[in-house]
């Protein structure tokens, strides 16, 4: 079975799980998503949420790639290797 993880992020919530992150609203309908393509070692694999609950922190592999996006559109504000 897939590992999924689930944060509160703004006002809604945030997955993991199957290879992308997925943002939905209070509503239950989707805001956005993030699905890396390419080599496998770069998909999402771990989630945390910050900024009590403005941003959305990916970890990409096992290559110490981080990605911070904003919880409610999806945009990437920044990224650190």
């Amino acid at each position: 079975d897939p590992e999924w993880r689930v944060e509160s992020a703004g006002a809604g919530f945030v997955t993991l799980g199957d290879g992308k992150v997925t943002a939905y609203g209070p509503d239950g309908n989707e805001r956005w998503h993030y699905r890396r393509t390419g080599p496998g070692g770069m998909q999402p694999n771990s989630l945390r949420v910050f900024d009590d609950g403005r941003t959305v922190v990916i970890g990409l592999g096992f290559h110490s790639v981080l990605i911070g996006l904003d919880a409610l559109t999806g945009r990437q504000l920044w990224w650190s290797s």
